[in-house]
């Protein structure tokens, strides 16, 4: 909106501008109309030149008129504020309406028909109404604070918010791009005013200094320093929390109403993703600028994975590296290296295409294996192994973030975890006899070899073959899968199977064989609350080839609806994969209710149920309490309500590898939201009718999947196709989910549960070499432990325990637990290097007041709804081209030819 330091000029400005209309108005009323017969030849001399006389005195009235009201207009310092849409529209058409009451107005005055006045006037007073309601609104008390601004040097609140994510370190001949904004940043501080206090907010933290943001700073000096501290890190920036810590912080500082926010950085268009206008509006004022690389050029490692999840030392493992380039030029030889515990195992090299996103796989046997025994009660005492893959480019050429080279995982290379298999002829299985369990092919993919104890315990798995009727907590306590198939009946053992999921335990149920389905209806459904996922109908499709009658019909895989992730594997094209499942026959499957109507009854059904059991814990927690409150009355022990926790949960939670901060996060979510994450989800259908072939369902901290054919029996050829090294995938990534967490992304809050003790103390071990020392912090009412807040750096950290000095001789100290591996990595997205433009940000941001800068431009003290302050200088040439013109158009020699024309007139009469 245009708008006045000294409105009262621009109003005298208008007045004073109706001055050469008065006077020539009255100048017309001081000469008397004498009639007089020679006129009559020079007025029929006069008419050829009339239009020419009438149009020089319009544009000496309107020049005129205008040149006093631009020196107003220049006398009242105009400048713009929070330019918009809207605004400019109604500063365009003030000024519009300023030329249109001139013109009309001097075209009244000035022609002799009547016709002509009697619009022109009207339209003259209507322009006039139109001017006064500009400046109105560019007078008004919303201009307050702008004219405030420019009219003083007073402190004001400069909230500096400054992007440090790792696409910063994107390198060029003036430094990384950190550098460039902290140079920008730094002159924006020395443009403001005496007494000014200023916030320094890094949008990723710091990794020299976590408390940078903490208070406002109240010298220049200090703030310089800060700036200075200021470094890249390993995090991706995120815009609605950005605008979040600007919106608090200029609350910190009340007592300086004037406030400007200012934001630079790259601007990624992720970093916008979320944010919305109105979030900007909330912020005081806000200046936006872009400092970005002319052309990315890039070559990052984005992905890095173990393709099963787990790794063991009989069977190589998969490691699967995604590298992509950006930039417009093509790379040869671009090396990529795997490390393992900082030994060079392989390496390839290989050749990038422009925007190519390639993957590339290892494969390596590694050697490394522990007993797993103590995989329980959240710390991990197995050997985990540091991987490592790093792209190196020849020269760096191509290459400007070499901070995305590289990605860390820590690998658990396991042996001899316990899975309990459960089918019909545990027991009694015979293979010369041909008495085959429905387990038996799965069995042999996960333990290939059955030989010594000594090879069993350095397979992946330890079997458990045991039938439906001998099932026991004993059994399943450190199980670190279930799988139960081909059984006729789960008899007693729904309720123990239940606990064991809901305390985070995967169960997967296959029909096939002596499977009955009403039976298992009736047993294991239980209105949602037993082990079946869906309920079933009690009757089975297909008829199997023994007992078949006529043409034998199989059915297929609906190769479309195979869209989970367990069903896509890395490096094969759609057309193999479809390929692939397509080879399996099916002949006789149960048939299950999972249509919208079923599945709507149990969400619903499930919120009552979980809410009436919280009700229900609630109510025996504080009996519990009330009773051993009573007992201890006569003694010095008070029970209190965290030891409610530990005693309960030692008679439910016996599974002995659970980790309480899932049961924790779960104890979190509402009735509502745990009913809907308990919602069943089909993963795959058959060509027949659509039917449903697996079925997944969460149930407590666990999940149970359910497929509704068989395994190795006659109900399909699965076994008999390379299809079943999905199951592999599948039961692998299931024992993986058992397995604790270690690979994170930067900037993730992980919690680690520790002893308190005063004999030993907790420290972190960072990949830069530094050490921190960790706090023992509460992680819930009966659980202790530390939380690493500060993974900011991709690389492997470690977390270890040491003796304090009162300990350091203790024989007893080697027993203390032994170091935690982790690694964390930045999102890959970091790496895309894809900037909002000005015209991107505008047309997202259409009615924001924000202010888009670019790299060579500078911040405005004013803020960014402040722009024209040099506008008077321009008014002021405006009124200098107007007199030049007024001057010019009186000396243009026409007089002579008004003189000469009448005199020929009259010798020719």
């Amino acid at each position: 909106m245009l708008k006045f330091l000294a409105g009262a000029f621009a109003i005298a400005g208008l007045i004073v501008a109706a001055g050469p209309i008065v006077i020539h108005l009255l100048n017309r009323r001081r000469f008397r109309v004498v009639e007089w017969g020679a006129m009559d030849f020079l007025r029929k001399a006069m008419q050829r030149s009339r239009r020419a006389v009438q149009l020089r005195d319009l544009l000496l009235l309107v020049l005129r008129c205008l040149t006093v009201a631009l020196f107003g207009a220049a006398l009242a310092r105009p400048f713009v504020s929070g330019v918009s849409s809207t605004t400019l529209l109604v500063g365009a058409g003030t000024i519009a309406a300023v030329f249109l009451a001139v013109g009309l107005a001097a075209t009244g005055i000035l022609t002799s028909q009547s016709s002509v006045r009697r619009a022109a006037f009207p339209g003259a007073l209507l322009c006039a109404a139109a001017v006064l309601a500009g400046l109105y609104s560019m007078l008004g008390p919303d201009a307050t604070a702008g004219a405030s601004a420019l009219r003083s040097r007073e402190p004001l609140h400069a909230i500096v918010l400054i992007d440090n994510s790792m696409s910063m370190a994107y390198e060029s001949l003036e430094g990384t791009l950190l550098d460039r904004a902290k140079t920008r940043v730094a002159e924006f501080l020395d443009s403001l005013p005496s007494g000014s206090q200023i916030h320094i907010i890094p949008l990723c933290d710091s990794g020299s200094d976590a408390n940078i943001a903490a208070s406002a700073f109240r010298s220049k000096s200090d703030a310089r320093e800060a700036l200075d501290r200021v470094t890249p890190v390993d995090r991706v920036a995120v815009g609605t929390q950005a605008f979040d810590a600007a919106r608090d912080a200029a609350r910190q500082v009340p007592e300086l109403p004037a406030k400007r926010v200012v934001l630079v950085g790259d601007q990624q268009a992720d970093f916008w993703a979320g944010v919305s206008t109105e979030q900007l509006a909330a912020l005081p004022d806000l200046q936006v600028m872009r400092i970005a690389a002319d052309a990315a050029e890039n070559v990052a490692i984005t992905g890095f994975e173990l393709q099963d999840g787990v790794a063991d030392a009989e069977t190589p493992a998969v490691f699967l590296v995604t590298v992509q380039l950006t930039g417009d030029q093509s790379l040869s030889n671009v090396q990529i290296a795997l490390t393992v515990d900082g030994t060079e195992v392989a390496s390839r090299l290989i050749d990038l295409e422009p925007g190519q996103l390639r993957q590339i796989e290892f494969r390596q046997r590694l050697d490394s294996v522990t007993d797993t025994g103590a995989l329980g009660e959240g710390v991990s005492t197995a050997t985990m192994i540091r991987a490592t893959v790093t792209a190196s480019v020849e020269g760096g050429v191509g290459d400007r973030l070499p901070r995305d080279n590289s990605r860390y995982l820590v690998v658990p290379v396991v042996a001899g975890l316990p899975v309990v298999f459960v089918d019909q002829a545990a027991g009694t299985e015979d293979l010369d006899r041909g008495v085959v369990g429905e387990t038996y092919r799965l069995r042999r993919l996960l333990a290939p070899r059955v030989s010594t104890d000594e090879e069993e315990n350095r397979q992946l798995i330890r079997i458990r073959h045991v039938s439906i009727d001998r099932l026991t907590a004993e059994t399943l306590s450190d199980a670190r899968l279930v799988v139960v198939a081909g059984v006729e009946s789960p008899a007693d053992s729904v309720p123990l199977l239940r606990q064991y999921v809901e305390q985070g335990g995967p169960l997967v149920i296959a029909a096939g064989a002596d499977f009955d389905a009403e039976q298992w209806n009736e047993l294991g459904w239980l209105d949602g609350a037993g082990i079946l996922p869906v309920p079933l109908t009690g009757e089975s499709f297909g008829q199997l080839p023994e007992v078949a009658v006529g043409t034998l019909e199989p059915f297929f895989l609906d190769t479309q609806s195979l869209q989970d992730d367990v069903f896509r594997i890395e490096g094969e094209s759609d057309e193999s994969l479809d390929d692939l499942y397509r080879l399996p026959l099916f002949f006789k499957a149960v048939a299950v209710d999972a249509g919208t109507e079923q599945l709507n009854a149990l969400t619903a059904s499930e919120t009552v149920r979980i809410s009436e059991q919280r009700q229900r814990a609630t109510s025996l927690a504080n009996v519990t309490i009330s009773s051993a409150n009573k007992r201890a009355s006569d003694s010095s022990e008070r029970f209190d309500e965290s030891d409610t926790g530990s005693a309960t949960s030692g008679s439910r939670h016996w599974l002995s590898w659970i980790a309480d901060d899932r049961l924790t996060a779960l104890a979190e979510l509402s009735a509502g939201e745990m009913a809907e994450r308990t919602r069943p989800r089909v993963l795959g259908r058959y060509t027949l009718e659509e039917r449903p072939f697996l079925v997944e369902r969460r149930v407590g901290a666990g999940r149970i999947l359910f497929l509704t054919s068989g395994l190795y029996s006659s109900w399909n050829t699965l076994t008999a196709t390379n299809t079943i090294v999905v199951f592999d995938r599948l039961l692998r990534r299931l024992i993986e989910d058992t397995l604790p967490e270690r690979n994170f992304e930067t900037g993730d809050v992980v919690p680690l549960p520790a002893e308190k003790s005063d004999l030993i103390r907790w420290q972190l071990d960072r990949p830069d070499g530094r050490t921190d020392l960790l706090a023992i912090e509460a992680l819930s009412a009966d659980r202790f432990g530390v939380l690493i807040r500060n993974g900011l750096f991709s690389g492997h950290y470690s977390v270890n325990s040491v003796a304090t000095n009162a300990n350091a001789a203790d024989p007893t100290a080697s027993s203390r637990p032994e170091a935690t591996l982790l690694s964390f990595n930045c999102r890959p997205d970091e790496s895309r290097l894809e900037s909002l433009d000005a015209l991107a940000f505008q047309s997202r941001f259409e009615t924001s007041a924000a202010r888009w800068l670019e790299a060579d431009e500078s911040f405005s003290v004013e803020g960014a709804r402040i722009s024209g302050r040099d506008l008077w200088k321009w008014l002021v040439a405006a009124v200098l081209v107007a007199l030049l013109t007024e001057m010019t158009i009186l000396a243009w020699p026409h007089r002579r030819s008004l003189v000469s024309e009448p005199d020929a007139q009259t010798s020719a009469a």
